[in-house]
């Protein structure tokens, strides 16, 4: 179905981790989060690719945060740890309302018009991000 695959290559989030925890407890709130983003990709619908080339920087706040990227070209994506190099898009919310957000419990325009959502870069690219992965 998806011809998706975690990076190999992998950086810090650095300053996206929350400051009270120990890097035990840090190391498995971003493995948390890294299941939700495989989640997400594992969820990727090439034919609504087709013909785009992306790569979406997601951050994460909260406990269970952090900054990932998704790159999309050629009808494939591959997600990777850390920030991109010059995202198309970067898309900042809750670690919490991203999970609801691919669960389809959370309404992406009423986030975004409530400021839950922010959007920086190519708001279009931001906008076919359910299209592209299924919700």
């Amino acid at each position: 179905m998806a011809a998706c695959q975690v990076g190999d290559k992998r950086t810090a989030a650095a300053g996206m981790e929350a400051d009270h925890l120990s890097p035990c407890e840090r190391q498995k709130d971003m493995q948390q989060a890294e299941q939700v983003l495989k989640h997400l990709v594992s969820r990727f619908l090439p034919e609504a690719a087709e013909g785009m080339h992306a790569t979406y920087q997601l951050e994460l706040s909260g406990d269970e945060g952090g900054r990932w990227h998704v790159v999309v070209g050629e009808g494939k994506c591959e997600l990777r740890e850390g920030a991109a190099d010059q995202p198309d898009t970067t898309i900042a919310m809750s670690a919490e309302d991203f999970q609801a957000l691919i669960e389809r419990r959370l309404d992406v325009m009423q986030a975004y018009s409530n400021g839950r959502v922010q959007v920086t870069g190519n708001l279009w690219l931001a906008m076919q991000l359910g299209e592209v992965f299924g919700f």
